[in-house]
């Protein structure tokens, strides 16, 4: 199969994000399929760091969020999270070179809106920071919460990455089929 993915599938992912998050995605530039989510996000982490840079991850966190940028080389500096998203008002010496998230949360359950994801949007591009966004579980919303995509809020294509698992949207688990758009 092409590396990239299967033409026919690349295609069927970005529709499935014009459907469902209003977002356009060119299947040949913006689309790649990986095998699995934890392997999608170690190799983007090896593409995006290197020693000396860092990147913010939530904690507690899914661990390979934690070890995948010392794999890479780079720190990875925690931010702490709570069921209200994260603890956003401390400061930090130096900009990261990635920041991670994941909404909803795990394992904390902390949801997000639009507007938060746009807010993280217009720091990255102001800072050059690029955003690595784990969208896991974006088919499980509760009490008529839709979990949105980071790719909705406006210039998030110029500094965002997001990783989408069919594991937990299918419930496949051990599938190991995720992309990245």
């Amino acid at each position: 199969s092409a590396s990239r993915g299967i033409p026919k599938l690349r295609q069927a992912l970005a529709d499935l994000y014009m459907r469902r998050f209003g977002v356009a995605l060119d299947p040949e530039r913006e689309v790649i399929t990986t095998i699995g989510a934890k392997e999608g996000f170690s190799h983007l982490m090896w593409v995006l760091l290197g020693p000396g840079d860092a990147a913010l991850v939530p904690s507690p966190s899914y661990p390979i969020h934690i070890f995948a940028p010392l794999f890479a080389g780079a720190s990875a500096r925690e931010i702490p999270m709570s069921t209200d998203g994260p603890e956003t008002r401390r400061p930090f010496a130096a900009v990261p070179r990635a920041i991670v998230l994941s909404f909803p949360h795990n394992p904390t359950t902390a949801c997000v809106d639009l507007e938060f994801f746009q807010q993280v949007v217009d720091f990255a591009r102001e800072r050059e920071v690029i955003v690595v966004h784990d969208n896991a579980y974006a088919e499980l919303g509760f009490d008529g919460y839709r979990p949105p995509s980071i790719l909705q809020a406006d210039g998030a294509k110029e500094c965002a990455v997001e990783l989408y698992s069919m594991t937990k949207a299918f419930s496949m688990a051990g599938w190991r089929v995720a992309f990245l758009a």
